[in-house]
């Protein structure tokens, strides 16, 4: 069973020879390297040159991440398919790991990943401490439109399952584009999951999607969020219907995650020069109805999102603005329900 690595690099010179001499490492043989540098002007592309016939790299202008993945698999011939960011690592061992858990049912198997630093220093610690979700997802994600999943350097995907959805919109999804096929997957087939790490995921300055930078809240990442999510429900929308699935549109956008988000961008928009579209009381409203609809969850734990959202709602903007600093930072009630895991890009 032939297996592709597709790297995709976009200025991280830094970091990409540490990334293929870990898939030059894996102990499987059954491989292939393709590299895709997406217009890259730090000298990566002399670095990637480097490795002649070990890989195979594809040079393109600049196009985003979607057009980078659509680059790569249309050249690719593997079995599976695994995307990888060309600032993560594999473990020596994965490939392997999965060759042998993998099974026809599959559209993808997400594996954990061990946290490292910029210089690649172990941090101690794994992008999720809780057990990886498995089997068939299809009926939590036609409800939620999400499901917890590890980020792109930790899920290996079908070939048939990638064939069924790609190439993806390249304009649409520049950035983000592993939440394109990660929400999918559950759609399409059944997911496996592998606890144990097999790769690495590097937390550098180079992160572009937590909403926090310096201590501050990042009012435009946090609107991209948003928007990234609303792109993400039409998506299931759309393929949902054409296998023959019924997802109702909305089920995403309006789950207490994405209103969470919203109740923030909304009420902090005046800290940072701009108008808010409507009072944040609406979206607080909203919010409210969507924790009551969550299950599992005690009468207390509700009782308590409530009020920490409310003192939020009725804080003075700067109080507001710390409050969700604090939250992002030191996971406090303002967080989702489940674990929230760490953003890079």
């Amino acid at each position: 069973m032939l297996i592709s690595i597709i790297v995709t690099n976009y200025n991280y010179g830094q970091y990409i020879e540490s990334c293929l001499e870990s898939c030059l490492a894996q102990i499987y043989a059954s491989k292939e390297i393709i590299v895709v540098d997406d217009g890259s002007s730090d000298g990566s592309r002399e670095l990637i040159a480097n490795y002649g016939s070990r890989i195979t790299p594809v040079y393109k202008d600049n196009g985003g991440q979607g057009s980078a993945f659509n680059a790569g698999f249309a050249i690719a011939r593997g079995d599976i398919v695994l995307f990888l960011d060309s600032d993560d690592l594999l473990l020596p061992h994965c490939l392997d790991a999965l060759a042998r858990n993998w099974n026809s049912a599959l559209s993808k198997i997400h594996f954990n990943l061990k946290l490292i630093g910029p210089e690649g220093e172990d941090l101690g610690e794994t992008y999720c401490r809780a057990p990886l979700p498995q089997g068939d997802l299809s009926g939590l994600l036609l409800a939620q439109g999400s499901y917890v999943t590890m980020p792109t350097s930790g899920n290996a995907f079908a070939r048939p399952f990638l064939e069924k959805v790609m190439p993806m919109p390249e304009a649409e999804w520049r950035g983000h584009a592993d939440v394109y096929v990660m929400n999918l997957a559950p759609l399409l087939g059944q997911v496996g999951a592998i606890d144990q790490p097999l790769g690495c995921y590097r937390i550098h300055g180079g992160s572009m999607s937590s909403p926090i930078v310096n201590s501050r809240f990042r009012l435009d990442r946090c609107r991209a969020s948003i928007l990234r999510e609303a792109k993400t429900d039409k998506v299931l929308a759309e393929v949902s219907a054409r296998h023959g699935l019924k997802y109702e549109q909305g089920a995403l956008t309006g789950a207490y995650p994405h209103l969470q988000k919203v109740l923030l961008h909304n009420k902090l928009a005046p800290v940072f020069g701009e108008k808010r579209q409507r009072h944040p009381l609406h979206d607080f409203l909203k919010l409210s109805a969507s924790i009551r609809k969550l299950k599992g969850m005690s009468a207390f734990k509700i009782a308590l999102i409530h009020s920490w959202m409310l003192l939020f709602l009725l804080a003075p903007l700067r109080w507001a603005e710390q409050m969700a600093v604090i939250s992002y930072q030191k996971g406090a009630i303002l967080s989702a329900p489940r674990r929230r895991l760490p953003a890079r890009r």
